[in-house]
């Protein structure tokens, strides 16, 4: 009932936009219902749900979700876990640009994860984001290019794409948000709520 629910108000808003909106978010639009929406959506669990909701919340929960992502850090000190609060302290500070503290934790952590798993995309997916705010903007999109010095996953197109969108690229920001959800593994809900709130931004900007 609830997928049932977010395609409908996917639906409204491509409908919407159809009369309003400049045609990069047309194509936003549609690939939010008839990309996210064709795949099937499980519900999610555990850190799976939490990595949604460190990319989608409002961060009026941000204590919840940091007491959360630190109880996985302390049972499993991964690459994964070091990402998961490394891109929930990015997001405070996006929120919070004068709390550098969590700029220099994102960029600890992202570090940390790296180290961690060097071979693996987590560490790299947060630190492309921290060059990003830092002003470096090609070293940031070198950083998560297709080359093989790592083994890149569905988040790598999807950071490749929140990327672009900062950088005002549009057009290569959807058609990485695509990729992201054609490759094997994504988190669907992820990507579309993601895409939903970035239109949601645009109807009150």
């Amino acid at each position: 009932m609830v997928r049932d629910a977010k395609k409908s108000q996917a639906m409204e808003k491509s409908r919407f936009s159809r009369q309003f909106l400049p045609k990069s978010i047309l194509i936003a639009a549609s690939l939010l219902a008839e990309l996210t929406f064709g795949f099937h959506l499980s519900a999610a669990t555990g850190s799976n749900e939490l990595e949604t909701q460190i990319w989608t919340s409002n961060l009026t929960d941000y204590v919840q979700l940091e007491q959360s992502a630190v109880r996985l850090l302390q049972v499993n000190p991964g690459a994964y876990e070091h990402y998961l609060i490394a891109e929930l302290s990015l997001r405070m500070f996006k929120n919070n640009p004068a709390e550098l503290r969590f700029l220099k934790q994102a960029s600890e952590m992202s570090q940390e994860a790296i180290e961690l798993a060097p071979n693996k995309e987590f560490g790299y997916l947060v630190a492309s984001q921290v060059l990003d705010l830092m002003g470096y903007k090609s070293e940031a999109v070198e950083m998560l290019s297709e080359r093989p010095t790592f083994a890149q996953g569905w988040r790598t197109s999807f950071v490749r794409g929140v990327l672009a969108s900062s950088q005002e690229a549009d057009q290569g920001s959807l058609q990485e948000f695509a990729k992201s959800l054609k490759t094997p593994g994504s988190f669907p809900e992820l990507i579309g709520d993601y895409i939903a709130n970035s239109l949601e931004t645009t109807y009150s900007g």
